[in-house]
């Protein structure tokens, strides 16, 4: 767990970011999102921080389009980010599994 500070600052980003948008947007993204991603700056780098708010943002939109598609969404609906974090954080753990295999 030996990070130095640019390291941390930058894996604080993601949540930074998502704590920013939903001040803004009134809860539209949820505060515990955000939360979830700033506890995970002090467990993955900067870099992999990173990558799963992309991995987690793509893995929400193919989620929406599925919902559009299977007429699930009939206007606005909540759709949890928690699981989707998760999935993103098991495929950056097995990228890095792969790696060291």
């Amino acid at each position: 767990l030996s990070m130095d500070l640019s390291g941390l600052c930058a894996a604080l980003i993601p949540g930074l970011l998502l704590l920013a948008l939903s001040l803004l947007t009134k809860e539209e993204v949820g505060e515990g999102d955000a939360l979830v991603f700033l506890g995970m700056a002090f467990v993955f780098p900067g870099g992999a921080c990173i990558r799963l708010l992309f991995t987690t943002s793509c893995l929400a939109g193919g989620t929406a389009v599925w919902m559009l598609v299977r007429k699930h969404a009939g206007g606005k609906q909540a759709m949890p980010l928690i699981p989707l974090i998760l999935a993103a954080v098991l495929c950056e753990l097995g990228n890095d599994l792969q790696a060291i295999l």
